[in-house]
């Protein structure tokens, strides 16, 4: 079983008509709203990304990396190559595993 990032919050898991809800329809298909959210999201981590550079909390060559990284996700999204995994609970996550 995947680990959600909300886990370890709860003592048991919470009914699979739960994780469904919050989590299925919006990953599994094409036209769900998580899957439009993709370049938005990671539009969004590049800003983040130069903002930690700028404070030097990262490196420029790490800062680099992750830009580049996060270009190949949106390449490969605009060609209908990124896939949604349900089990990876929403597109935050699905970008954050792509990307390491």
């Amino acid at each position: 079983m995947v680990e959600k990032l909300w886990g370890s919050r709860f003592d048991t898991q919470p009914p699979k008509e739960f994780i469904s809800f919050i989590s299925g329809r919006d990953v599994t298909i094409k036209e769900g709203s998580d899957f439009r959210l993709v370049p938005y999201d990671v539009w969004g981590s590049r800003v983040h990304v130069i903002m930690l550079v700028e404070q030097s909390i990262i490196s420029k060559e790490d800062g680099k990396a992750l830009i580049l990284g996060l270009r190949e996700i949106l390449n490969k999204w605009e060609k209908g190559e990124f896939k949604l995994e349900p089990e990876k609970e929403d597109v935050h996550t699905q970008i954050e595993t792509a990307l390491i």
